[in-house]
């Protein structure tokens, strides 16, 4: 963190100073009550037996279908896993089905079509779904449920241009095209479909509701539009708003309940308004409350504007809030799946923490990864002797102490072995010192020079102290072997490179890279495979490495939700 960098201790006396002042105090007691909140709530409805059953009545037993709509314009977002996973959940739990939109209606996308992307997602994370549909399936509909609006007069053409239309919000003001004669509004609506006539480009259809409502997405909304262009999946220039299709595709996919996230009242009055007039079947609609997320880029525009910048690499980049950039930075989707939907419980809104998050990744694979060791700045490491050793021996240790059935790799014993020079550097003759899966080590000799980045440990020799107790010394080194021949290692040791990110929510250049050694082992690796390199952390293979080698991202451990945070946590 910056606050340890000795050439930053102004700004470490200014953030203390924040952090001694009452009104910033009041704001951390309000968030902790406001986290005891959601805490409390969950638990309540846990020991009442409510828990996600509560969104739903009753229902029959399979005759549910659900939908969650997607855009196509980008990738999957974290911050979506809450609407998907909650009706998979209820789909599966009443014997239904899970259908998968597309929302497809930007004619004018800057995107590509993430279809293909947004499936592979939804695959590497364990999820599936029964169908597929798109919502430019159902144009032809919508174009006749509009007509149908006209011809009872709940819907009338206007040509306002956009300036015009903003002015006339504020007042209240209605259109002056409002009352014009069906007959009048049929045949415009007619030459915008064919788009023929003074009509092209200029006309929208606007549904009939109330001119001067309390609610804003009330005020006779646009329900069809022109667009210059026509989109990737229909030869027409003329396009549904997203609140007129919702109800009329859930209508033609057969969805028997919505599930979704509360935009807001309006929103619901304006959907079952449409249901009414059309008289489309009404689904039952849920509404969950909103899961925001912490702080990180999301939206399709900032990380193609930071992709283009060469800032990140794209929406695979480990600091990219997607489900493909959170599983490129090691979370593993039972992990998150499980977190999203505790999160899915209570009833009020909450935020999603990238601390609590990796917190409760780290858990998960704690105990069920392979631990392994690496030397880091091979080229600056220690070459130690270590005396006590006659001959080269093996034997066989446990991947994970805490997990048997991880398996067990193979330690080789030699007369020299790497450790790291920031290790032996504070160390002095005499000094005891425990050497990780061995035994204790008394310093024999110690021999240190200066070099351009500062004084370096030039040689260092070891004599094995096999009585010695390992819970009396202070320094516990991991090592490896730099004196033994291939075929007894089991392979050479593996180059690999170590990334990290410092700061995980800033998408500055801060991504640091550094070469190491690995036990042979660590080279059978694959791409998406986690191990933790002791006293380093928890890592994720990306498979080959620009410079060579294997390359490791590391995974942030998080925060247990019960630390105190401050700022300078």
């Amino acid at each position: 963190m910056i606050f340890n960098d000795p050439r930053r201790t102004h700004l470490l006396r200014w953030f203390k100073y924040l952090d001694a002042q009452p009104a910033l105090e009041a704001v951390r007691r309000a968030h902790r009550l406001a986290k005891n909140k959601v805490e409390n709530e969950r638990r309540r409805r846990r020991s009442c037996g409510e828990g996600l059953d509560a969104i739903l009545p009753a229902v029959e037993e399979g005759g549910v279908v659900v939908r969650f709509e997607c855009s196509t314009s980008s990738f999957l977002h974290v911050g979506q896993l809450k609407e998907l996973l909650v009706n998979r959940y209820f789909a599966d739990k009443h014997s239904g089905h899970l259908l998968l939109r597309f929302n497809d209606l930007r004619p004018l996308s800057e995107a590509g079509d993430f279809v293909n992307d947004i499936i592979a997602d939804l695959g590497a994370i364990g999820l599936s779904f029964d169908r597929i549909s798109r919502v430019t399936d159902h144009l032809d509909a919508m174009r006749h449920y509009a007509r149908q609006l006209i011809q009872t007069g709940n819907a009338y053409m206007d040509d306002a241009p956009d300036d015009i239309a903003e002015e006339m919000k504020l007042p209240l003001t209605p259109s002056p095209r409002r009352d014009t004669r069906i007959e009048v509004n049929l045949e415009r609506f007619e030459a915008m479909l064919m788009g023929t006539g003074s009509v092209e480009g200029r006309w929208v259809v606007r549904a009939r509701i109330d001119s001067a409502p309390d609610a804003e997405a009330l005020r006779d909304p646009i329900i069809l539009f022109q667009s210059a262009i026509s989109g990737n999946h229909s030869s027409s220039s003329v396009w549904p708003t997203h609140y007129f299709a919702g109800p009329i595709v859930d209508h033609c996919d057969g969805v028997t309940h919505v599930i979704r996230t509360i935009d807001s009242a309006a929103s619901k009055q304006l959907y079952m308004w449409f249901v009414e007039q059309l008289g489309l079947r009404p689904p039952v609609i849920s509404y969950l409350p909103r899961l925001d997320i912490e702080c990180g880029p999301s939206s399709h525009k900032e990380v193609e504007h930071l992709a283009h910048e060469g800032l990140i690499r794209g929406w695979d980049d480990p600091r990219v809030g997607s489900v493909r950039g959170i599983l490129a930075r090691g979370m593993t989707p039972a992990a998150l799946k499980k977190h999203v939907l505790d999160k899915s419980e209570v009833i009020i809104d909450t935020t999603l923490s990238w601390d609590e998050l990796w917190y409760a990744n780290r858990r998960a694979i704690d105990t069920v990864v392979p631990r392994y060791w690496a030397i880091s700045d091979i080229g600056a490491s220690v070459v130690a002797k270590v005396e006590g050793i006659n001959r080269i021996f093996t034997s066989s240790k446990p991947l994970n102490k805490l997990n048997a059935e991880v398996g067990t790799k193979l330690m080789v014993y030699t007369t020299h072995i790497f450790l790291e020079q920031v290790d032996v550097l504070s160390l002095v003759e005499g000094e005891e010192i425990t050497l990780m899966d061995f035994t204790t080590a008394v310093v024999r000799s110690l021999i240190k020079a200066p070099s351009p980045q500062g004084t370096v440990v030039k040689s260092l020799t070891l004599a094995l102290n096999p009585h010695g107790n390992p819970k009396l010394t202070s320094k516990r080194f991991h090592w490896l072997p730099a004196a033994a021949p291939t075929a007894v290692l089991g392979g050479a040791l593996t180059p690999v490179v170590l990334v990290k990110y410092p700061r995980p929510n800033y998408i500055g250049q801060c991504e640091v890279r550094t070469p190491a050694l690995a036990s042979p082992q660590v080279g059978q690796m694959r791409k998406g495979d986690i191990l933790q390199f002791e006293r380093k952390g928890f890592y994720v293979c990306h498979g080959t490495a620009p410079e060579g080698g294997l390359e490791f991202v590391a995974i942030p451990e998080g925060r247990s939700p019960r630390r105190r945070s401050t700022v300078l946590s």
